[in-house]
């Protein structure tokens, strides 16, 4: 029979996590900021037509602040994910105009190195994400318990 007076003393046992919940919530996040990026990309060249192209980065700056406030006051999930829909059409506008915005006032001599850059670091920090998401995976299905 168990003593109760040496119970209290026990140190608590800590709750075991879900690893694997965290993982896959981890990697459902991303496919809403990815839908979100997809429709500014789809958006963005009549928007940059109709109002310019610096109202347009403009527009994408607020809307990316939009959705960092929705997310950062975000009270579930649910709505976390919203905001990172919202924040995602703001990166879609910003990624697609800002080439071409730049490419219009660069100087000749420098305007293919300023516009191909971001691109190059977008695709290495993709890599990195990806790596990164990978090994938070194998951690969490290799990690004891």
């Amino acid at each position: 029979m168990a003593d109760p007076i040496a119970e209290d003393f026990d140190p608590p046992q800590k709750p075991k996590r879900n690893k694997f919940a965290i993982a896959c919530s981890l990697l459902a996040c991303t496919p809403s900021i990815l839908l979100g990026y997809d429709i500014g990309v789809l958006l963005q060249g009549r928007t940059s037509d109709w109002i310019g192209r610096r109202y347009t980065a403009v527009l994408s700056g607020a809307i990316f602040f939009v959705g960092a406030i929705l997310m950062g006051v975000a009270p579930g999930y649910a709505f976390l994910t919203f905001g990172r829909f919202v924040a995602g059409i703001g990166v879609g506008y910003g990624l697609m105009i800002s080439p071409v915005y730049t490419a219009e006032i660069a100087p000749t001599l420098s305007r293919g190195f300023l516009t191909s850059f971001p691109e190059v670091k977008i695709q290495s920090m993709k890599l990195g994400l990806q790596t990164y998401k990978l090994s938070m995976c194998l951690v969490a299905f290799v990690a004891k318990p």
